[in-house]
């Protein structure tokens, strides 16, 4: 099951025990009682016992394993929006700097959002406090990264859209045009054409966790014969923890 297996093990003991008796003293064997027999049904007898270990623990790590994978997407969207908008950023036109200002990276999961990063009008990224709430992740199944623009002038126009589709290059000898050298339209829709197979490429990580999954692991084995057992927890403190250095 690929890096999962160690999280989804599970074992079953068999213990067969077979009682030991003389011919002249059957009524020394084990006895049960039956329906049929309450007084018992003394004679040679053979008992076969199941311990199922290690069912809870594979129920507790699947849902640790699924907060993982949970705050390893958000991480990455994070990385993913912020390196987007810091290279959106210099290509964004400026003449007052109010356009790059209102460029943000926000995080949408569990019917919540999240601005994790601004944008400033020397065309830097502005990271805020970008940790994600652990309790909000477990009821979320739906995540998006969003990098907006948002700008509006005293008429209500949007001027981002605007100078996204409409506005010429610095360039350009046609007006409108940008006013900075380097800047112009498509100012988010370039640098996402240009890096979107990076972005892929590193989603295609989100399930990448054996390394984690592998240091936050603790083995406790059940017996001391060869048909011992091993059960495997996982601390949640220490995968995520794992998972997060990972990412970064």
């Amino acid at each position: 099951m690929g890096p999962y297996q160690g999280v989804f093990s599970m074992s079953m003991k068999l213990d067969i025990k077979v009682p030991t008796f003389l011919e002249e003293s059957l009524s020394s064997a084990p006895t049960t009682s039956t329906s049929g027999r309450p007084e018992g049904r003394p004679g040679p007898a053979m008992s076969l016992q199941t311990h199922v270990i290690g069912v809870e623990e594979v129920i507790l790590n699947l849902g640790k394993l699924s907060l993982a994978i949970k705050y390893k997407a958000a991480m990455l969207l994070s990385a993913i929006g912020i390196d987007l908008l810091s290279r959106a950023l210099p290509l964004t036109p400026v003449d007052t700097g109010k356009l790059r200002e209102e460029g943000e990276v926000v995080l949408q999961f569990g019917g919540t959002y999240k601005v994790v990063a601004t944008g400033s009008k020397e065309g830097n990224v502005i990271s805020k406090d970008a940790e994600v709430p652990i309790s909000r992740l477990h009821a979320a199944s739906k995540m998006n990264m969003i990098v907006q623009f948002y700008r509006t002038n005293e008429f209500g126009e949007d001027i981002a859209l605007w100078a996204h589709e409409d506005l010429n290059y610095s360039t350009s000898q046609q007006r409108p045009h940008a006013l900075t050298p380097g800047t112009g339209p498509k100012y988010l829709e370039t640098p996402w054409i240009n890096n979107k197979g990076d972005y892929v490429g590193m989603l295609y990580e989100l399930a990448n966790l054996r390394d984690s999954i592998k240091r936050a692991t603790k083995i406790t084995k059940y017996g001391k014969s060869k048909t011992a057992v091993a059960v495997i927890t996982l601390d949640t403190n220490k995968l995520l923890e794992k998972v997060a250095r990972r990412v970064r």
